[in-house]
């Protein structure tokens, strides 16, 4: 199960991002400190979801660079009795690229299976495109690796060949991703508020699905429909994007996610 699994996955430790990769290629040039944070993965509950000191996120913007901070640890949410018991896991991260990891963590392990519905909750639809390949699904020569080795594999692609607008792509032509349902405006979180997911499916959450500007589709509403499709899912990430919504913000509303999924049964 992934409990007992995560002391092998490569996000065990924190790490540096300093070469013009990844997001940190964002503004490269422009920007004076050229370092990210990219911390480790730990099993934990919302309560562990705090901000960290150091820059998971830096873009220039306006004439003047944005610093933002992440967290101080991506968090496996482990107690949610209803998804403990179904082994399905919760993983929150801060950059949205991350889940692009946990997904294929998630496929080495039997959970989800190749080309799997990707339900997208998110502001921005990250499908910029990307030129880089990750050759996974149907390669036995990946498949003889030991984990250690895959998971570091998929962990340099997620982060040195991936940025927040663009990890979605690879998932499609590797063929780990299938179709896609977007939500991103009102008239499709009406659309689906009442969706029955494929069996073999994620739930890819943005928080910044709640940022200000998106303040005009109701509050309750979109509750309603992320809880609606949360327990019929196989697979779920979460990014706070702490670039795009505060993290305040963002952690008031996962937590009234969270509080409704502990009721379930």
């Amino acid at each position: 199960m992934f409990w007992d699994k995560m002391q092998d996955f490569s996000y065990h430790t924190s790490h540096i991002l300093n070469e013009n990769v990844g997001n940190n290629a964002l503004s490269y040039e422009k920007r004076n400190q050229k370092n990210l944070s990219i911390v480790a993965l730990k099993k934990g509950t919302f309560e562990d979801l705090k901000e960290w000191d150091c820059i998971a996120f830096e873009e220039y913007t306006d004439g003047k660079i944005i610093s933002c901070k992440g967290l101080d640890s991506f968090v496996r949410i482990i107690d949610i009795p209803y998804f403990m018991e179904r082994n399905i896991p919760i993983t929150v991260c801060d950059n949205h690229n991350h889940v692009l990891a946990f997904w294929y963590e998630a496929f080495l392990d039997g959970t989800i299976e190749k080309g799997a519905e990707l339900i997208h909750i998110d502001e921005h639809s990250d499908l910029w495109a990307n030129k880089n390949d990750i050759h996974i699904v149907e390669n036995q020569d990946f498949a003889k690796l030991p984990r250690s080795e895959q998971d570091e594999k998929i962990y340099r692609f997620t982060n040195y060949e991936c940025n927040v607008g663009n990890y979605i792509e690879p998932a499609i032509r590797d063929g780990l991703i299938g179709n896609i349902i977007r939500i991103e405006n009102e008239y499709q979180v009406e659309e689906y508020m009442n969706y029955t997911p494929r069996k073999n499916s994620i739930l890819n959450l943005d928080l910044d699905f709640f940022a200000e500007e998106l303040d005009f589709i109701d509050f309750e509403k979109k509750i309603r429909l992320i809880t609606h499709l949360l327990p019929q899912v196989r697979c779920i990430t979460i990014a706070t994007s702490p670039y795009f919504i505060d993290l305040e913000r963002a952690l008031a509303a996962l937590s009234k996610i969270i509080d409704i999924c502990k009721k379930l049964h």
